[in-house]
């Protein structure tokens, strides 16, 4: 990450980030947060707001996210 840092000029703001790993040992859980230093959050979790699974979304779940995007859609 530190490579990418200065390459790229933009900066991680570990307070803020997450790893979400998904089907992995505990060995690496722990090689993770050594090696990165992010809070793990475990899955199903949340991007940008939205919610992420590996199984369909009951309609309850997905009901705000068109709501909200229909709001935005003129008539």
């Amino acid at each position: 990450m530190e490579a990418f840092e200065q390459v790229s000029g933009f900066w991680t703001n570990k307070n803020k980030s997450m790893a979400t790993l998904i089907n992995c040992y505990d060995v690496e859980l722990q090689l993770t947060i050594d090696v990165f230093g992010y809070t793990i959050e475990p899955f199903p979790c949340r991007y940008l707001g939205l919610p992420l699974s590996i199984s369909r979304l009951y309609q309850s779940e997905e009901q705000p996210i068109v709501d909200a995007t229909a709001i935005c859609i003129p008539t």
